[in-house]
């Protein structure tokens, strides 16, 4: 569950109600509707965060904006809950045998883009997993039997015509929010006698929907409050005068981002709309690149202060849990306002063009570092990237800059995706790869080919993942790319473990050798992970163990915390079977430690049932 950096104001009435609701014997589809801004995802995550201890199997929050695709639903809960997903069944299937006896509650965030074809998926589900319960969010209703509709309200209002005194109007939601969003900026303000009538109006005016509130008070630095009522009535007038077919709350929250909006600067308002192409946030290096104008110039006011004044408008936030560097975010109604000003400034292609080069770039950047002791950094900088690479893959492709497109695909080969960007991704690379640009004999067809032995694997086209294995390994010996070769060797293994098991060993052997010949530190303690595995499924200890140790040494040579926690799970595994109890607690112990500071869910399950398991032996 996503840990929301604020706290939530007011709302008790509506948090109630839900889970009253929910609560009910004969209640399992609860959806939240309501305009972008209202505050649905918020009230949904404390519902959800409500019941966490009781669902016997969990409670999950599903984002939805990002699927395009409805098609696409199931295999975006499959990845939230890690169900594995294999063989030739659907995936809809296959989620939905998963879920049969399951106690459990699933957030089903942003929905009304693909309401149309995952209602009567939804209701097949509910039908058929008599234990499950969804909370969805969406701004249209699913319309399907047993929907239980919950319009989430705007924040409540002052009394217009009661006394505007502070211990009156503070009773408000929408003024509460306002004052701990305005305080959040400037810590000297608060609310008093000669204001409240002022900040109550504002409130009024902005229809009490929490974004546009947010947005407000964002401006509490730079004006005071009748300044601020000033301006928000006049623009707001001026702008409502349009779009009257619109339901007033989303003229509201257009309006309220418009407003913010045109008080920035022009060179604001220029990196402002530049920023909507991210996907799933950036970094302030990232911004930086696209600080330009219309013709595509680098911007003369420097990015870190554009950057600054957008966070202090609250038209950017920072993400939670970025240690190593800054990163940002817009919410998605922000970032739908920002799509709609570069399209009407027409300047998208520049946008485009200056983030496509910005992560060729850092392909490459990350391509000479991957070898070596910085390798771990660098996967993590691809992974947080990972939805940018692909928007700008998409867009080189369309523009028919295959060669480009096809370089960042190859830096995707060190963070393959599972779950949905199977389906999606797969189709891109299949395209890239039959164009008769993409024909020539390339390093980077040759990862393109990985990259789709691997998704052809998962989907169950093991002729598919062999012919492209077979091809990306005669084209990495003949560049004579012995690191590529080691990778796609190991590929070819994991393909192989079903079915042929000697063969996969032998293979693997040859990637270990390869490696070792190549110093390639990473490599070598990969094929050993792997080694490991196949070894202990054969139920050979002695030798998985020592497999194990040398690979465990390297991963702490190396800094690789995720490593060393999975080796640490697969050693405890080994010596409990062996009888040590005591030193496989140990392993077990220091795997829950590192996972737990490392956040790896899957590594800290690993750890928590093999230590549950020697404690019940």
């Amino acid at each position: 569950m996503p840990k929301p950096s604020t706290s939530l104001v007011g709302r008790e009435r509506e948090v109630a109600g839900i889970r009253q609701l929910l609560d009910a014997v004969d209640v399992r589809l609860v959806t939240l509707t309501g305009p972008g801004g209202i505050g649905k995802t918020r009230l949904a995550l404390e519902v959800a965060r409500s019941f966490q201890d009781e669902y016997a199997h969990g409670v999950h929050f599903v984002p939805l904006a990002p699927v395009q695709d409805a098609d696409l639903i199931p295999v975006a809960i499959a990845d939230v809950l890690t169900i594995r997903i294999t063989g030739e069944a659907p995936v809809s299937e296959i989620v939905i045998a998963t879920l049969r006896d399951r106690h459990t509650l699933m957030v089903l965030d942003n929905l009304e883009h693909v309401v149309g074809i995952a209602a009567p998926w939804i209701a097949d589900l509910l039908s058929r997993c008599p234990r499950a319960h969804i909370l969805a969010t969406s701004r249209v209703a699913l319309r399907i039997g047993g929907e239980h509709l919950v319009p989430v309200p705007p924040l409540t209002l002052p009394d217009p015509n009661a006394e505007m005194a502070v211990e009156l109007v503070e009773q408000s939601e929408a003024v509460q929010l306002f004052t701990q969003r305005a305080r959040a900026i400037r810590p000297a303000y608060s609310l008093t006698d000669a204001n409240a009538g002022t900040i109550s109006e504002i409130c009024q005016r902005l229809d009490g929907i929490p974004l546009a509130l947010e947005l407000a008070a964002a401006r509490i630095n730079l004006l005071a409050p009748a300044a601020l009522l000033d301006r928000l009535t006049h623009q707001l007038g001026v702008l409502n005068s349009g779009g009257r077919d619109l339901p007033i709350r989303h003229q509201t929250m257009s309006n309220a981002v418009a407003w913010s909006h045109d008080l920035l600067s022009p060179a604001e308002q220029g990196l402002f709309r530049h920023l909507s192409v991210f996907v799933n946030g950036f970094t302030l290096d990232a911004a930086e690149t696209l600080a330009i104008d219309d013709d595509g110039n680098i911007a003369h006011v420097p990015a870190s202060e554009l950057v600054a004044s957008l966070l202090d408008h609250s038209l950017i936030r920072r993400a939670n849990g970025e240690e190593r560097e800054s990163r940002f975010t817009m919410l998605e109604p922000i970032r739908e306002f920002g799509l709609n000003q570069l399209a009407m400034h027409r300047d998208d292609h520049h946008a485009r063009e200056a983030h496509a080069s910005y992560f060729i770039q850092l392909a490459r950047q990350s391509e000479a570092a991957m070898h070596g002791y910085g390798h771990v950094t660098r996967l993590a900088i691809l992974e947080a990237e990972h939805d940018n690479i692909w928007a700008a893959l998409v867009w080189l492709t369309l523009q028919e800059r295959i060669e480009d497109a096809m370089e960042l695909a190859g830096s995707l080969w060190y963070v393959r995706k599972t779950g949905r960007y199977v389906f999606e991704s797969r189709g891109q690379l299949e395209l890239l790869l039959a164009h008769p640009q993409g024909a020539a004999r390339t390093i980077q067809r040759a990862r393109a080919l990985v990259l789709v032995a691997a998704y052809a694997s998962e989907q169950g086209d093991h002729a598919r993942a062999a012919d492209a294995h077979k091809e990306a390994l005669a084209v990495f010996r003949e560049i004579g790319d012995g690191i590529g070769a080691v990778q796609v060797l190991r590929s070819m293994a994991l393909a192989l473990t079903i079915g042929n098991l000697d063969q996969a060993i032998e293979t693997l052997r040859e990637s270990l050798a390869l490696a070792r010949e190549r110093e390639h530190q990473w490599g070598i303690a990969a094929a050993l992970d792997q080694l490991a595995g196949l070894h202990m499924y054969r139920n050979e200890t002695d030798t998985a163990l020592e497999c194990l140790r040398e690979s465990l040494r390297m991963h702490k040579a190396m800094d690789d915390h995720y490593g060393v926690a999975n080796a640490l799970a697969y050693k405890g595994m080994l010596i409990a079977r062996k009888g040590d109890m005591l030193q496989a607690a140990e392993h077990y112990q220091a795997c829950i430690s590192l996972s737990t500071d490392i956040d790896d869910k899957v590594r800290l399950a690993m750890g928590l049932i093999g230590l549950a398991d020697i404690t019940r032996a």
